[in-house]
């Protein structure tokens, strides 16, 4: 195997290794929001102050929880593909086996989508966390920042200890950011190695080839008729 093939395999494993660690940015810190908000989500909500005895909100009106479970899903999906991307591609390399074009193509394919993915998560948690701070500061009497707002931060009969929302969100809003940028790393690197495939053997011609290797149907067995004696 050549040496920029076995570099370009260690750049995926490294790749996927960062998305698996990022990925926990994004799971853990919105679940364990979702607890402390007992299965609500502060995302594009609205929060109220119905009383005078505090200047603080006291009531929320929650959003459907989507921006949330959507980041949820989005870190498990990429935490599965990278384990099962670490694992192929580590058996590549101990092997000695370059990439195919097929596998070019689909490592291609998925960062790109992942990449997509990402942006619209990283995207979804900056702007409902920009959403609810300012609905928690337009809420506060003293206009007081979110981080203040966040230091026991309480709903009656809702909430009873959300002060961690400030931290968690935070800490998924930026997770999700250099998830994209690894993402859109990986795409560049997925779509070089592509590009330089296409220039020693057109990809068409390679795929033709791929596909019969894979699929070996087509080619029918010629038959001789039997002659009676």
């Amino acid at each position: 195997m050549q040496a920029s093939a076995t570099a370009f395999l260690l750049a995926q494993i490294v790749a996927s290794l960062l998305v698996a660690i990022l990925s926990f940015l994004l799971i853990v810190p919105v679940w364990m929001h979702f607890n402390a908000f007992n299965g609500h989500c502060a995302l594009y909500s609205e929060a109220f102050s119905n009383s005078s005895k505090t200047p603080y909100p006291t009531s929320v009106s929650w959003s459907n929880g989507s921006a949330c479970d959507f980041a949820i899903v989005l870190g498990i999906m990429a935490l599965s593909v990278s384990v099962m991307s670490v694992v192929a591609l580590s058996v590549r390399l101990y092997q000695g086996v370059e990439s195919t074009l097929l596998s070019t193509i689909a490592n291609t394919l998925v960062s790109m989508l992942f990449t997509i993915l990402s942006l619209a998560g990283a995207a979804s948690l900056t702007s409902g966390f920009v959403a609810w701070c300012s609905s928690l500061e337009n809420a506060s009497k003293f206009q007081d920042k979110c981080r203040v707002i966040s230091y026991g931060f309480t709903i009656p009969g809702v909430i009873d200890n959300g002060s961690s929302f400030y931290i968690d969100l935070s800490i998924a809003k930026f997770g999700a950011w250099l998830l994209f940028g690894v993402w859109m790393c990986s795409s560049a690197m997925t779509g070089s190695r592509l590009y330089f495939l296409h220039r020693k053997e057109s990809i068409f011609v390679g795929l033709k080839r791929e596909w019969e290797r894979v699929f070996p149907f087509g080619k029918s067995t010629q038959y001789k008729p039997v002659t009676e004696l």
